[in-house]
């Protein structure tokens, strides 16, 4: 499910929102055609295991904000949960089910370009008696940055 909204208020708000089935690992690669610009916020919803299960963590990360290199054909991490401009919020929901929502405050020294935003965590599964806790990561769609709206197109 994707749903794509724009708010035009002090600053734009891009919401990504994305159902991820953690039980799987997902890499997306299709381009949705969303821009965003410096200044805005970019906000994508995970569905999401509880960030204790993931146990020492101090070497790792749970979130990445990631740009892609046509010259490498790779993507290159350029924020991650310990970056000032990201949130990461973890909601535990009634089902069992909780979600993290991962916001990125896009600053002015973004690079046009194209983004996706990685989550990675751990979730925990009976099986038989006993619990299993097993890694999963996800990603958003691609989305754009662009210098502003008259750059756009040329950008990227």
């Amino acid at each position: 499910m994707h749903t794509y909204t724009h708010t035009y208020t002090h600053t734009h708000t891009y919401k990504i929102h994305i159902n991820v089935n953690y039980y799987l690992k997902i890499n997306k690669t299709m381009c949705v055609c969303v821009w965003c610009f410096q200044g805005d916020v970019v906000s994508v919803t995970f569905v999401a295991g509880n960030p204790r299960n993931s146990g020492d963590i101090r070497d790792k990360t749970f979130v990445t904000v990631e740009i892609y290199d046509n010259r490498t054909d790779t993507w290159e991490v350029v924020h991650t949960d310990a970056s000032w401009e990201t949130r990461f919020h973890w909601l535990k929901a009634s089902d069992r089910q909780s979600n993290v929502t991962v916001e990125w405050h896009v600053p002015p020294s973004a690079r046009g370009g194209r983004y996706r935003i990685r989550h990675s965590g751990h979730y925990k599964q009976l099986k038989g008696l006993k619990y299993v806790i097993t890694p999963y990561e996800g990603s958003s769609d691609i989305f754009r940055v662009a210098h502003s709206f008259y750059t756009a197109d040329a950008d990227v």
